[in-house]
């Protein structure tokens, strides 16, 4: 018997371990291929050779992701020890320069912070960690708790708050929504207020859940006509149309001031509403002490803190969200 089991054991491709604790710990095919840099056919061939060797389905399909069976986690419990020393092992190697690290990250960003932070990142990595490969997916107000739990993206930045245990935060910058116009669009007060809002043909920005603050939400609980000819869930949008049009819009400050020199419109401020918000970087406990991703979450608070962005004065200290 013993000498059956080890020949099975010598018979195991040992690539095959480590797309079967890949796939474990990410939970869609489509992420593993991009971490090891193969196609996805390549995985659906390696999935097929595992569970023809352990004669178990190992993963199966449930909405979006790939959920391991009972047999799956009893053997990833009796191996993950060792494969996690393996990989710190692995890591350490490298520890004192991650700038040398080929790792993926799947970033979970918003229109938002995919504007004004994902290029500033890139041009940062591209000096420091030329081999660092990031990939990026939408991640609206309600889904990144889900994606960064379930392991579908390595670090989400956004700006709406996350109240579910086991994920962590760390603020990143403050900014704050102003008007947009054109320039043949006249605004004698200089300024956008409740008051004087409805005499101006507005763009609205309507999503499910929105990542900043919802000015309209307010104007509509207090009343205010707004007078709106076009609506939009994409705030990207809303400058190249104000900049071409008669029309107004809100978006958030950053926002304006990377459109406003190709562009072309003015900015004004928004008075009489509040209307600040804060971008914060979110990811799952389990990464929290990994070398790679602490030094990656740090090159992001970096990016942000350039040209004034971040608040030196404010401390930005990570904690459990509860």
């Amino acid at each position: 018997m013993k000498g059956m089991h080890r020949m099975n054991f010598d018979r195991l491709d040992l690539n095959l371990i480590k797309i079967f604790d890949s796939l474990y710990r990410e939970k869609t095919l489509t992420r593993v291929a991009k971490i090891m840099g193969l196609s996805q056919p390549a995985i659906s061939h390696s999935l097929a050779k595992l569970r023809e060797f352990f004669d178990d389905p190992l993963f199966v399909r449930e909405k979006n992701i790939m959920v391991p069976t009972a047999k799956a986690e009893r053997i990833h419990g009796r191996m993950g020890r060792s494969l996690e020393r393996l990989r710190h092992a692995v890591e350490d190697r490298g520890h004192s320069d991650p700038t040398r690290s080929s790792r993926a990250f799947m970033l979970g960003l918003t229109n938002y912070t995919g504007v004004v932070v994902l290029p500033r990142l890139l041009a940062a990595l591209e000096q420091q960690a030329p081999m660092i490969r990031v990939f990026t997916r939408h991640a609206g107000a309600g889904q990144k708790a889900d994606f960064l739990e379930e392991g579908s993206i390595d670090l989400a930045i956004g700006c709406s708050p996350i109240n579910r245990s086991g994920l962590k935060q760390q603020r990143l910058f403050d900014d704050q929504e102003v008007c947009i116009a054109g320039r043949s669009t006249r605004v004698p007060e200089h300024a956008i207020t409740p008051d004087n809002i409805s005499r101006y043909s507005l763009i609205r920005l309507q999503v499910a859940q929105h990542e900043t603050t919802d000015i309209f939400q307010h104007l509509d609980k207090e009343k205010i006509d707004i007078k709106t000819t076009f609506t939009t869930d994409q705030e990207t949008l809303i400058p190249l149309i104000v900049a071409g049009s008669n029309h107004i819009g809100i978006v958030a400050n950053k926002i304006a001031r990377v459109y406003q020199k190709a562009f072309g419109f003015d900015i004004y401020p928004v008075r009489g509403l509040d209307t600040r918000f804060t971008a914060r970087q979110y990811w799952h406990s389990r990464n929290d002490k990994d070398p790679v991703h602490q030094w990656f979450r740090r090159l992001v608070k970096t990016v942000c803190a350039q040209e004034g962005w971040s608040d030196e004065s404010s401390k930005a200290d990570h904690a459990d969200i509860i």
